[in-house]
């Protein structure tokens, strides 16, 4: 009868993620963020990320929790061998609400130096819930292309102005 019935689960709340006790596809706890779809793996410095960073709640099965509502998740970026890219980092919707259980950064933009690579990850500070680490490679600046102020993003050479190397 157990096994083709299962538990009697209508009706019932679960506190501290008890549910997975039953098995996958019960509701259980969040327990880490995720990132979902396609990832970047390279970026030009001060562009959006494309493609948009997708985030979702889940669960210890990897189900999305959809009874997460209106709470803030943050993209924060550092250097693999340093603390947090300061002045830069993450611009534009650096942070972004969940809607049943997800979001979406669709326009975040990564400042970090050229040539370098940067760690990016999505946090929900109010369940100390993050993602782990995505690496993405920060391209060089391209020929008509310089230096950013603050040196964390590749701009358009001004008019009349040229650089054949970034």
């Amino acid at each position: 009868f157990w096994r083709v019935r299962g538990p009697v689960l209508r009706d019932c709340s679960f506190r501290g993620n008890t549910a997975g006790l039953y098995g996958p596809d019960q509701a259980s706890d969040q327990q880490s963020l995720r990132f979902l779809g396609t990832l970047p793996h390279s970026v030009v410095p001060g562009d959006i990320l494309t493609p948009a960073l997708e985030v979702a709640a889940v669960d210890a099965y990897g189900q999305v929790v959809t009874t997460l509502d209106d709470l803030e998740v943050s993209l924060e970026a550092f250097l693999p061998s340093g603390p947090r890219i300061s002045p830069g980092g993450i611009t534009g919707d650096s942070t972004s609400i969940l809607t049943k259980g997800k979001t979406e950064f669709s326009a975040a933009s990564l400042h970090a130096p050229p040539g370098s690579e940067a760690v990016v990850r999505a946090v929900l500070l109010e369940h100390e819930l993050s993602t782990p680490s995505l690496l993405i490679e920060v391209r060089l600046c391209e020929p008509g292309q310089e230096l950013g102020a603050g040196g964390l993003s590749c701009d358009r050479c001004l008019p009349g102005f040229f650089s054949d190397s970034g």
